[in-house]
Formats: structure tokens, C-alpha cells, sequence
């Protein structure tokens, strides 16, 4: 009985008895049923093909619609087209952020706003009861939630639901929010210097000076104003040491661009600034 309960045993018959069918089989019925056998062998493989490249094919065939909506300006169709794609793609955000551009185009900013904060927000809750111009629910948001987050979402959301607004008109979940789409953008993206200058208004407004401090630290290389003014942030929170690092540091190359361009008042005048800040006002006006 154990035996009929063994896999082996079982791997064992089944070999033998397509082995001995095939031995039964006579020649001439053998011959005869080839064609037969290649035909169904040919339907299969077919078969095989078609369902493999169906995927591709429907992907080939949204793109062309997609395109020559695009070339329309028929948002509608455009919309459709890139939720079909989304059906297959759940998962794309390059899709995703194309359709919340496609709602932009048709009005649709509660949509779009929704769509771009799931992508700025992949992994963080979006909470509260307070609305924005769109309607759409303001965040809840801190740094967490937009780690990992898409930055062209972060961005587009920022210019188009921040950048129009001063601060009074931000609420604190709103203020929030705002402030995770800047670091989240400062982290990935250093180089942006309209947004890093936004990041350093956000931490000013905020009181988070330290933070402030060392970002206006990091545009110095863009240019020594930023260190003009990160000494006077330094002095009015009372840090007397970091005032006279960033003036002095700010001082020296703004004699260097002096040397090379001395009619330049701008500089001359932030090189005043920065000797009174170090104490230095002769010197600050006899440069004036």
C-alpha cells in the first residue's frame, strides 16, 4: 500500500507507459499521423506567439492614439488613453504624471493635485480637513513622507500651489507640506537654485534658522552674497562666531571679484556690509 503513496514509484510507471505506447505503436500509423503532428505543432508555436506579443502590440497601438492626441491638443483622449496604460502599468509614475498633466490641461486640478501628491508622497498619509484653492486636502506631511517621493511632482506641486501664495495665507498643515516638497527637492536636486532660494525664504519664515544657515552656507559657491547674508542671519540669532566666519569668507571673494571688475557696486557695497559686520567700519567707509 506505502507503495502506491510514493512519488517515485509514480514518476517510474508514468515513464514506463508512455514508453511502452510509443514501442506499440506501429510504423506506417506513425508516418501517416506526421503531418498532423507538425500541423498542431505549428497552430501551438502560433498560438504561443500571438499571446506573447498582444502586450506589446496594445502598448504600440495606445502609443500612436497617444501621440496624434497629443498633437491635437485633445486632452480628453489623451486622458483616456493614459488610463488604459495605467490599467496594465498600475505602477508607473512616469504614467502617472503624465495624467496628472493631461487633468491640469483640462481643468481638472483637484485630479491633478491628488495624482502629484501620491507621487510626492509615495509613502507618507495625506490627512486634514483644511483645503487649498483646488479643493484637494492639504497635508499632513513631514520629511518622511517624501522620501523616495518623485521631484518633478514635489515641484509642480510648489510652484503651482505654493509659489502664488504669501505665508500668511498658509495654514500649518499647508506650511508643512510645503516644507517637506523643499527638502525633498533640496536633497535630490542641490543644484536648483530658484528652489534652494525658496527652501532658505521656507526656513527663515519658519524660524528654523541653523537649517537656514546651512543651506545659504552651500550657495556660496554660486555666489558670495548668499554669504553676506547668512552673516547677517548668523548675527541676528546671535552667533557671533559664525557671523564673522561667513563675513570673512564672504569679504575675501568679493575682493577677489572687486580686483577683477572694480566698477562693480554691487559687490562693493556687500564688501562694506560685510566689514561692518566684522567691526571694521573705517575700513567699511572709506570702500564707500
Amino acid at each position: 500500500m506505502h507503495d502506491y503513496l510514493r512519488p517515485v514509484n509514480w514518476k517510474r510507471w508514468l515513464t514506463q507507459f508512455v514508453v511502452m505506447w510509443f514501442i506499440s505503436l506501429k510504423v506506417p500509423r506513425i508516418v501517416a499521423g506526421v503531418p498532423f503532428i507538425l500541423l498542431l505543432a505549428a497552430i501551438a508555436s502560433g498560438y504561443v506567439l500571438v499571446i506573447s506579443d498582444s502586450g506589446s502590440f496594445r502598448n504600440r497601438l495606445l502609443d500612436r492614439q497617444l501621440t496624434q492626441a497629443r498633437l491635437r491638443d485633445d486632452y480628453q483622449t489623451e486622458r483616456l488613453i493614459l488610463r488604459r496604460k495605467l490599467n496594465t502599468n498600475p505602477d508607473s509614475r512616469q504614467l502617472k504624471l503624465e495624467l496628472a498633466r493631461a487633468f491640469e490641461s483640462t481643468g481638472e486640478l483637484e485630479e491633478a493635485v491628488r495624482l502629484m501628491r501620491s507621487l510626492a508622497f509615495p509613502t507618507g498619509t495625506i490627512t486634514g480637513t483644511e483645503t487649498v484653492d483646488s479643493g484637494a486636502p492639504a497635508a499632513e506631511a513631514n520629511d518622511n513622507d517624501a522620501k523616495g517621493g518623485d521631484v518633478r511632482a514635489a515641484r509642480w506641486l510648489v510652484q503651482t500651489q505654493f509659489v502664488s501664495k504669501s505665508w500668511n495665507e498658509l495654514d500649518g498643515p499647508q506650511r508643512r507640506e510645503l516644507g517637506a516638497l523643499l527638502r525633498r527637492i533640496n536633497d535630490s536636486s542641490p543644484n536648483d537654485l530658484a528652489m534652494k532660494q525658496l527652501y532658505v525664504d521656507y526656513l527663515m519664515k519658519s524660524q528654523q534658522y541653523p537649517e537656514a544657515l546651512e543651506v545659504l552656507d552651500s550657495l556660496t559657491v554660486v555666489s558670495p552674497l548668499f554669504g553676506v547674508q547668512a552673516a547677517f542671519l548668523a548675527k541676528s540669532i546671535g552667533n557671533a562666531e559664525l557671523t564673522t566666519r561667513y563675513a570673512q569668507r564672504a569679504l575675501e571673494k568679493l575682493n577677489e571679484m572687486i580686483a577683477n571688475e572694480p566698477k562693480d557696486l554691487q559687490s562693493a557695497a556687500a564688501a562694506a556690509q560685510c566689514l561692518i559686520l566684522l567691526d571694521r567700519h573705517q575700513q567699511a567707509f572709506e570702500s564707500t
